[in-house]
């Protein structure tokens, strides 16, 4: 049965197709969450097995590389409106996204092959792998909206909190800008984010 929920490229989100209501920005922030929370046990699922000597070093780097390109691309069609919405600068930007993470996913590997960490440090780190593919949901939001990329996005690792941000942005067009607002998440806030809420309430962005 297809999903009464579809995207109205003219409002840039998503509409009930039986009741005609359009999807709330808080509630398109809980399927983001709920979808991380998802991938985040995934991740964990495949360190768990790493650690239990199920797989070898190689087969858990593999599958967190597929593990992190799921997170990102999905996220950042989430907010684009769906694969068709794609363009190619959206696939070439959340492409460098997914490769900047592939370094660090090498790094990563390399400190587990040298016994640097614990296993609640594995665990906790590939955690964070996948948490931050909410910066790739943050993105497309705004490049949807048509706004000027922006100085930074939650869960971009640019905070204290790095990509356990659990933040987001709201938008408010007005004819001749947008007001961004960076609004704080349900979890405990770190310094940064609670400053970034101050100072954008709103930030004000020229058209």
């Amino acid at each position: 049965m297809p999903s009464p929920w579809q995207w109205d490229d003219r409002a840039k989100r998503y509409r009930n197709t039986e009741s005609g209501r359009f999807i709330t920005q808080r509630a398109a922030i809980k399927l983001r969450d709920a979808y991380t929370a998802g991938k985040v046990a995934d991740a964990d699922r495949v360190s768990r097995q790493f650690l239990n000597r199920k797989i070898n070093l190689q087969e858990w780097t593999l599958e967190m590389r597929r593990q992190i390109k799921d997170a990102y691309v999905n996220q950042y069609m989430l907010a684009r409106g769906g694969r068709h919405n794609m363009t190619q600068a959206d696939w070439g930007r959340v492409g460098g996204m997914i490769r900047g993470q592939y370094r660090y996913l090498n790094d990563f590997a390399r400190d587990i092959d040298a016994q640097k960490l614990s296993e609640a440090q594995v665990r906790a780190r590939a955690r964070m792998y996948i948490n931050g593919s909410t910066r790739a949901f943050e993105r497309a939001k705004s490049d949807s909206l048509g706004l000027p990329p922006l100085t930074q996005y939650p869960g971009d690792g640019r905070t204290i909190c790095r990509t356990n941000c659990q933040c987001h942005l709201e938008y408010k067009e007005e004819p001749d800008h947008w007001e961004v607002t960076w609004v704080l998440g349900e979890a405990e806030h770190c310094p940064d984010c609670v400053t970034l809420s101050e100072q954008w309430a709103p930030l004000v962005v020229p058209k």
